[in-house]
């Protein structure tokens, strides 16, 4: 009798977790992917702006400094191209001069699009999310800004989270053991005597 009471206890207790904590979990997933998504397209319109009178002037030690600042803040690879996707600054060695037409978000964002979204990538070695802004100079869009931020990143910030949780799931289910016996022992001395 007792240990069915128990039994029971923990059963209720551990369908509440479950019914609670796995759609917690998912949202959590989600809505921190979306945060950091947001994040960086705000991001990338300010810094942006702060491109827009470099790119003009062709300073490019002013445009590396700037993109240095930023991912040094945030932790986001930046990388600048001009109108014909040439990169000008870019927070990976080796990137100056490249050619970034071959990339459809830096092509739409050259026709005036601003565009976020996850892709693959190589030269990272594994998935990024990605910000595309234009850069404008009056109506003249003169080039494009990019900051990408691994997906691993926002994946180990959602496991710290899921940590916590699945953390504080145990100690509830430890709790609801302590009750559970508690409670059916008190129970089941009750029924003896009677």
């Amino acid at each position: 009798m007792r240990t069915r009471l128990i039994a029971a206890f923990l059963a209720i207790a551990l369908a509440i977790l479950v019914t609670q904590d796995l759609p917690l979990a998912s949202y959590l997933q989600s809505v921190e992917r979306d945060r950091v998504l947001l994040a960086l397209e705000r991001d990338a319109w300010d810094v942006s702006a702060s491109f827009e009178p470099l790119l003009a002037g062709h300073d490019f030690e002013a445009m590396a400094k700037v993109a240095d600042t930023y991912s040094a803040s945030s932790l986001a690879r930046v990388e600048v191209v001009d109108e014909s996707a040439t990169v000008l600054a870019s927070t990976k060695a080796g990137e100056l001069g490249y050619d970034y037409s071959n990339r459809p978000e830096i092509t739409a964002a050259l026709g005036g699009d601003a565009v976020t979204g996850e892709r693959n990538s190589e030269l990272l070695g594994g998935r990024m999310l990605y910000v595309v802004v234009p850069i404008r100079s009056g109506a003249e869009i003169t080039g494009a800004l990019r900051l990408t931020y691994p997906v691993a990143s926002v994946d180990a910030i959602v496991n710290d989270h899921l940590r916590s949780l699945y953390l504080a799931g145990a100690i509830t289910l430890l709790v609801a053991i302590t009750a559970a016996v508690l409670l059916a022992g008190a129970y089941t001395r009750r029924l003896r005597r009677i």
